[in-house]
């Protein structure tokens, strides 16, 4: 049985991977084994291995709960991460543009702060709030 759910967590690692990389190209997946666990994906936002997320798939029947976020946590802070997600597989789907990705609500508006962050930046609004390009 071990054999089989891992052999079924590497092909869903496998396509999670295949698919970040067409958008992603210096994202990889993680090594078993290794002595801190990054993440089995390491999404390279900009392909620095700076700015990078965890992405931890799961392949299970069940909702990722609390074990898995507390798992995905320890490996946002082994890898230095700017945060992370769990991508969960559905069942009956094998394209992982179906399936789902999953994080905190804090993860969220962390995110969503950055991202209004680049936003006004990109608007000509500094930090202060006002326009310093217009």
């Amino acid at each position: 049985m071990g054999n089989a759910n891992k052999a079924k967590g590497d092909r869903a690692e496998a396509a999670v991977r295949d698919y970040i990389v067409e958008y992603f190209p210096e994202s990889w997946r993680t090594r078993a084994g290794w002595d801190e666990d990054r993440g089995d994906i390491v999404l390279d936002l900009l392909g620095d291995k700076i700015l990078t997320w965890a992405i931890q798939v799961k392949d299970t029947a069940g909702v990722p709960g609390t074990p898995e976020f507390a798992a995905l946590a320890d490996q946002i802070k082994a890898g230095g991460h700017q945060g992370g997600v769990i991508w969960w597989k559905l069942r009956g789907k094998s394209d992982p543009r179906q399936w789902r990705v999953i994080m905190t609500g804090e993860a969220y508006l962390h995110l969503m702060t950055r991202l209004r962050t680049l936003e006004h930046h990109l608007d000509g609004v500094g930090s202060d709030g006002d326009l310093y390009r217009g």
